[in-house]
């Protein structure tokens, strides 16, 4: 009992602070949500917010928030429509010399045109299975960055068994919980499949 009481507390896991990928979708949702207090479409905004609240990437149009839950045609379009007047409205300011390239051109109105990469194509394929959240998503995308690397790890796997545990013991989410076998198992036999799936 001596010993305890001058033992030092036990050290607490901190968590970093999450960014927000999307800060004016977050921002237009809350605002909605409060507008529509006291009717159903509060129910809606707090679970689109939720949604966009685990996905990763930023999001550049009402659009593309299509791909995740809770995002109906309507709330895209007027995301995309709010996104719209913001832009008019002098949201992206003027660039010059963009890239450092000495241009005199810049972007008015409108961002820079930004061309998905690999990892943005991937997380959104991965989002497309069920069971695939965006913390598992991210946790995925850490490990192998592009599907290719993926498929690397599954053809240097010579048994079945192992490639469907290879993504098992993946941490994940703000708990740091494996991936899991069931999910695994999904996923090598998407990636590491010759040919259309049975």
């Amino acid at each position: 009992m001596a010993e305890a009481a001058g033992a030092a507390p036990p050290l607490r896991r901190r968590r970093r602070p999450r960014t927000c990928p999307n800060p004016l979708f977050t921002r237009w949702l809350r605002e909605w949500r409060d507008e529509a207090t006291g009717t159903r479409a509060k129910g809606v905004y707090e679970r689109a917010l939720r949604s966009l609240a685990r996905y990763p990437l930023r999001l550049r149009s009402g659009q593309a928030a299509a791909i995740l839950k809770n995002f109906g045609p309507a709330l895209c379009r007027r995301l995309d429509l709010r996104l719209r007047q913001h832009r008019a409205g002098g949201g992206w300011v003027q660039r010059r010399g963009w890239g450092g390239l000495g241009c005199s051109g810049g972007y008015i109105g409108s961002p820079p045109p930004q061309p998905q990469t690999v990892g943005d194509v991937f997380v959104r394929q991965l989002l497309q299975l069920g069971g695939v959240s965006g913390g598992r998503a991210a946790a995925i995308l850490r490990r192998f960055p592009t599907p290719a690397s993926l498929m690397a790890a599954y053809g240097a796997c010579p048994e079945p068994l192992q490639r469907e545990a290879l993504l098992s013991t993946v941490p994940c989410g703000p708990m740091q919980r494996n991936l899991g076998p069931s999910l695994s198992r999904s996923l090598a036999q998407l990636y590491s499949t010759p040919g259309p799936l049975p």
